[in-house]
């Protein structure tokens, strides 16, 4: 397989596979972010703004991928994620459904009826997901721009 498609290739895997709704508090909290997203007055919280997944959001997105995300966008990916390795793997997910679409500005609606419509992965089917992200020298196809070439712009 070329290189170029791996992950796109990964991705239309990981489309396939089920999902679990999404609890009862998460959808509370999403729609509570939807909400404060009407509100033109919507802005992440300074602690927010500092957290790890965030700065890795804010750094990694706009050089690696061609979409752009609303801060409540951004709050609902990481009540999603559990680890770096997921959000990383979340994200190329969300490149990948933005090029089916011709969509790339990340909304929450957007989120909620294009790229998860149906719940999130369990944690075992992410953990098969990242093992199955590596290349053969060990490295994470996620990393690797080259890996990508498929589901950009």
């Amino acid at each position: 397989m070329s290189n170029s498609k791996f992950l796109e290739n990964w991705c239309d895997e990981l489309s396939k596979l089920p999902v679990e709704e999404l609890g009862q508090t998460t959808n509370e909290l999403i729609a509570k972010i939807i909400f404060r997203d009407n509100s033109s007055l919507f802005k992440l919280s300074k602690e927010l703004e500092d957290s790890f997944q965030i700065q890795v959001i804010n750094k990694r997105v706009p050089i690696q991928f061609d979409y752009v995300l609303t801060d409540s966008s951004k709050l609902i990916i990481i009540l999603l994620v559990g680890t770096l390795g997921e959000l990383i793997m979340f994200l190329t997910y969300i490149q990948y459904i933005c090029k089916q679409r011709n969509i790339w500005k990340v909304t929450p609606n957007f989120l909620l009826q294009s790229v998860i419509p149906d719940g999130f992965w369990s944690k075992d089917i992410l953990d098969t997901m990242w093992n199955k992200q590596k290349l053969p020298d060990g490295t994470n196809a996620v990393d690797h721009f080259e890996c990508m070439e498929s589901i950009k712009k």
